[in-house]
């Protein structure tokens, strides 16, 4: 009886040391798709101040020198090698000058004003860039053209009737630096010279006619976002 017993012991214990069965094999990785690359920055906005002159003074009563505020929006519809690109450029401008006129007195009445002559001329013109990424720094040029609409007023009783307005067709030329701070900011240097195609006089009553509506020279620093 115990030869029996023994064989089946050593048989059991066998079998309960016998090895686990393999693991079934992994499953076949499933491919992922190509991650998609970042949309281009195509689009870059600016907005600007600048230092405003008159070149094409003609001895008119305004003053030469006064200030600007601008903003362009421009497509890059052509990336080149090495860095340069090619877009199209919405471009706007409002140009201030201002100059202290002769105290305006009152009719009936001892009182007096100091009046101002105030010229402005808002421009909008559709431009041409070319501009080339080096580093952190894209120089940049553009040129175009559109229109130009000016304005003049003062309550002088000399210079009467005291306003004039006009539109004139104008080409732009501008030249600048863009100093990169992120993927998405720089800094803008530019310079834009506006010459303008007609040259319309104010003709004052009393005074005689004026050159009032000249080319215009702006230097001015800005921001550029990109997106």
């Amino acid at each position: 009886m115990l030869a029996p017993a023994v064989v089946l012991v050593s048989l059991w214990a066998q079998a309960e040391q016998a090895p686990p069965p393999p693991p079934p094999p992994p499953a076949p990785a499933v491919p992922q798709p190509p991650a998609e690359p970042p949309a281009p920055l195509a689009n870059r906005l600016r907005v600007s101040a600048a230092f405003a002159y008159r070149p094409d003074d003609g001895g008119s009563i305004v003053t030469q020198a006064g200030f600007s505020v601008g903003g362009s929006f421009e497509r890059r519809y052509l990336a080149l090698a090495g860095g340069a690109d090619l877009g199209v450029a919405i471009d706007g401008s409002f140009t201030r000058f201002a100059t202290a006129g002769s105290p305006v007195i009152v009719p009936g009445q001892a009182l007096s004003y100091s009046a101002t002559r105030t010229l402005t001329q808002t421009g909008f013109a559709l431009l041409q860039t070319a501009g080339w990424q080096i580093g952190r720094v894209r120089p940049f040029v553009a040129v175009g053209g559109g229109v130009t609409i000016g304005y003049f007023s003062t309550p002088e009783d000399e210079l009467r009737p005291g306003t004039a307005s006009t539109t004139q067709p104008m080409a732009r030329a501008v030249a600048g630096l863009d100093i990169t701070f992120s993927p998405t900011t720089a800094l803008t240097i530019r310079t834009s010279y506006t010459h303008m195609f007609t040259d319309p006089k104010f003709i004052s009553e009393a005074a005689g006619s004026f050159a009032l509506f000249g080319s215009l020279l702006d230097v001015g620093v800005g921001m550029a976002a990109r997106f």
